[in-house]
């Protein structure tokens, strides 16, 4: 007597209904992991902040030497920061952070300057008194530095006030 050999697989029902079952899962899914990538990078660009603040101020008390922090384009902070180390009325360029998210935008309000952060290597000369408010499109954060160079993160509603 022969045995029947049975082919195994999905039958076209089974496969339609777990083709309708991945796509139904990944209708509901999309959603989700561009709300996580958006927080991701809000949250990228809030630690690269943090460490272009952390990076000047401790050149600036190892060198001896002046530094400072600008926008990489004129009054416009959420394109990027330059670092650069003032010597002898030169200003010779340190490192580039650059970020290029239009919906996230930087704005700084210093005590000192609108236009950038001094780190002196002594306190006395030091101008880097000010905050750093980082928005996007439901997220809002503000980084206080104090005179120091001690950077507070402060976590805001949308309208930007503190909670």
């Amino acid at each position: 007597m022969k045995k029947k050999h049975k082919q195994g697989g999905f039958t076209l029902f089974e496969l339609l209904l777990s083709v309708l079952l991945l796509s139904f899962s990944l209708f509901y899914a999309v959603p989700s992991f561009k709300k996580f990538y958006q927080d991701q990078v809000f949250a990228l660009i809030l630690y690269d902040l943090r460490s272009a603040i952390i990076t000047a101020r401790t050149k600036a008390i190892l060198e001896g030497s002046i530094y400072s922090l600008s926008p990489l384009q004129k009054n416009h902070w959420s394109s990027g920061i330059l670092l650069t180390k003032q010597t002898k009325g030169k200003e010779i360029r340190s490192h580039i952070w650059q970020w290029g998210k239009k919906n996230i935008t930087i704005e700084w309000k210093g005590f000192y300057s609108h236009h950038y952060l001094f780190f002196a290597p002594s306190i006395t000369n030091s101008f880097m008194n000010g905050s750093f408010i980082i928005k996007s499109k439901d997220k809002c954060v503000c980084l206080t530095i104090n005179r120091l160079g001690n950077i507070r993160t402060d976590k805001l509603d949308k309208k930007c006030t503190i909670i």
